[in-house]
């Protein structure tokens, strides 16, 4: 065993300092990944994502990322060949991407080759695995009918990354989502997260920033590759406040970016019918996906898209997609922190007033950096308790002013959530006019000046 001792004291900053100079660093993410994404597990092939691009569109909503997910596969959720019947013409569903601005994140369930892949008899060649096809008897319905493959043997895991991925990241993958669990060949051991650090590493090698993956790899040293992603969870209240609390702790794992399924990825056991989750619960659950590391709305064949919620969530979820649009220098400053030294994009209370006793007690908000308090509603009634740090804060859609310490216990309405900004401290951000703009220059907003930051963005 090696152990190691961290001394900080009450200076968590320097604990993770300390922590990623043993542990590593988190690794670059390029602005795109701090956008919008969009995902859904349905049969979705190249018509589909024209008709969902063409609706964000219409309504005027920002869109940065598409989830190509397992229907791309030729082969069931399997496999590197593409399945034509849903994208008849891959370079040209890729060129469309790029026309559109969009970037794309690629599906992959590692470890198995379908018998029927056009490389697999080179990749049998070169890695001298012994070729063998499973059955349902020795395996289970998803990989009956593929080559097993020990990504963990030498031989090959080099031929799996030489031979397999490039080809789909030369047509346009921009980042690989890496699906499922990944258990040792021989112990049964959870290996999810080595198997990401092997694909962080021997992907996209052409880039100057390898993006890390998306993937349920957890626990400490996963953070040097990795996106975390906690589903498959369920369209309810409880897993809303779950997420909050999760991920402001999550900072005491060097984690930097995190990214839940917006809405769940399930609908409610406890509820019949479509997988479409109530419009309140919905909305607060965009609320704080807009101010968490990676917006991503995600769900199983279900109803996620802002327009099939009616106008007034309509309106809602299209204010804060474009408050997170104009915090895009805030957001893109604070993953270079995470990345250079350790401390999250979002954090525990504590991180910053680590004295104040009441800090210790508040798990459902969290810093946003230094300059945003962020306290999402995690309730079906629309009560919220928010501890103000001492300081003046100035809320982000009221005019409002607090002198901290002091507690605020209020129903909030559904159209804003209790966001302050912190008198003294700079916050970078883009008129939302600018947004898209590449040569626009960040203004800095300057809370005692008295403006509202939503007025300052223009998302009013």
């Amino acid at each position: 065993q090696v152990l190691h001792l961290f001394a900080y004291e009450h200076d968590y900053k320097l604990g993770v300092r300390l922590m990623r100079a043993v542990f590593g660093s988190a690794p670059p993410i390029p602005d795109w990944a701090l956008g919008v994404w969009f995902s859904c597990y349905r049969r979705m092939g190249e018509e589909q994502f024209h008709i969902e691009k063409r609706l964000f569109d219409r309504h005027e909503l920002p869109l940065d990322v598409v989830v190509v997910d397992t229907d791309w596969h030729r082969f069931f959720w399997h496999g590197f060949d593409w399945n034509t019947r849903l994208f008849p013409d891959p370079d040209r569903f890729v060129g469309w991407l790029r026309q559109e601005g969009l970037h794309a994140a690629f599906n992959v369930h590692p470890l198995t080759i379908p018998a029927g892949d056009s490389r697999l008899p080179r990749f049998l060649r070169e890695s001298g695995a012994t070729h063998h096809i499973m059955t349902k008897e020795e395996s289970d319905r998803f990989r009956a009918g593929c080559q097993a493959v020990n990504l963990f043997d030498k031989r090959q895991g080099e031929a799996w990354f030489r031979i397999f991925h490039p080809p789909i990241e030369r047509q346009g993958c921009d980042l690989w989502w890496v699906d499922g669990m990944v258990s040792a060949p021989k112990t049964g051991q959870d290996c999810t997260a080595v198997l990401n650090e092997l694909t962080w590493r021997e992907t996209h090698v052409s880039r100057r920033e390898r993006p890390p993956v998306l993937s349920r790899a957890s626990g400490l040293g996963a953070h040097r590759s990795t996106i975390l992603f906690t589903g498959d969870t369920h369209s309810q209240w409880d897993v809303l406040r779950e997420q909050v609390r999760s991920t402001q702790r999550a900072a005491n794992k060097l984690w930097a970016y995190i990214s839940h399924d917006i809405g769940g990825f399930f609908r409610d056991p406890e509820n019949r019918g479509a997988n479409k989750p109530p419009t309140d619960l919905y909305v607060r659950w965009a609320q704080f996906g807009a101010l968490s590391p990676i917006l991503r709305f995600h769900s199983d064949h279900g109803i996620r898209e802002p327009w099939r919620f009616g106008r007034e969530a309509l309106d809602i979820v299209r204010r804060f997609l474009r408050l997170r649009k104009c915090l895009l220098p805030h957001l893109r400053d604070l993953a270079r922190e995470a990345q250079e030294t350790g401390v999250a994009m979002v954090r525990p209370m504590y991180y910053e007033f680590p004295e104040c006793e009441e800090a210790y007690g508040v798990p459902l908000q969290y810093m946003l950096g230094t300059s945003l308090l962020v306290s999402p509603v995690t309730t079906e009634d629309g009560r919220a308790a928010t501890w103000i740090p001492p300081g003046r804060w100035h809320h982000a859609f009221l005019p409002r002013i607090i002198e901290g310490p002091a507690r605020i216990e209020e129903t909030v309405p559904l159209g804003i959530m209790p966001l302050y900004v912190r008198e003294g401290v700079q916050l970078p951000y883009l008129p939302h006019q600018a947004v898209g703009n590449r040569r626009a220059r960040p203004r800095t907003f300057d809370a005692a000046a008295g403006e509202l930051l939503v007025d300052a963005m223009g998302i009013a």
